[in-house]
């Protein structure tokens, strides 16, 4: 042993235990001590959905076009803030699609549903459309400082329901305004 480690902080990666009773409620239900977005917009649209994926844990049996394609374009952007973040140059098209790209591996191309129009090959080169707008506009130039790439967020919003946890795409700091983006890759709403 080290002479004097014993003196030495112990780091953990343990976050602080919330206080939200309602979040052991939600632990016991779905394994999770906490509501995401997505969930809370399954259950508004089909409870029964939202109990076979998040109580009943039951595996998909496909995936969605739209999801793979909203991974893949988030992985992407990511990349990008990322390299701001790290001070670093920024990735190309090229490395921003192979980010896109690659979100696509993981899954079988059987159990990928398409749209009535889609198909990998349109949704690749619509990747290659929003990416290249994406680089040349202001989205992409951030003012100030760049605080945070994909962070978490997670609180109490209304007493008696589980905290609300999600993600957050970019934090950055201009002056004295911190400064939140969400990017959305979704067609509606």
């Amino acid at each position: 042993m080290i002479a004097g480690a014993e003196l030495l902080p112990v780091l953990t990666s343990e976050k602080p235990a919330s206080t939200n009773p309602a979040n052991e409620v939600a632990r016991e239900l779905t394994g999770r001590d906490y509501v995401s977005w997505s969930a809370l917009s399954t259950f508004r649209t089909c409870p029964l959905n939202y109990k076979f994926r998040y109580v009943d844990g039951l595996p998909e049996e496909s995936v969605s076009s739209a999801l793979v394609f909203g991974t893949g374009i988030h992985t992407a952007v990511e990349q990008h803030f990322q390299a701001q973040l790290a001070g670093d140059t920024k990735p190309d098209l090229d490395a921003l699609l192979f980010a896109y790209r690659s979100e696509w591996l993981p899954h079988d191309p059987d159990a990928i549903q398409f749209g009535s129009k889609e198909t990998r090959e349109t949704l690749d080169d619509l990747a290659a459309r929003m990416l290249t707008a994406f680089l040349v506009s202001d989205q992409a130039r951030v003012s100030g400082r760049v605080l945070g790439v994909e962070e978490e967020i997670r609180g109490m919003l209304v007493e008696g329901v589980p905290d609300l946890y999600g993600r957050v795409d970019l934090l950055t700091e201009d002056s004295d305004t911190l400064m939140v983006t969400d990017i959305k890759t979704s067609r509606g709403k």
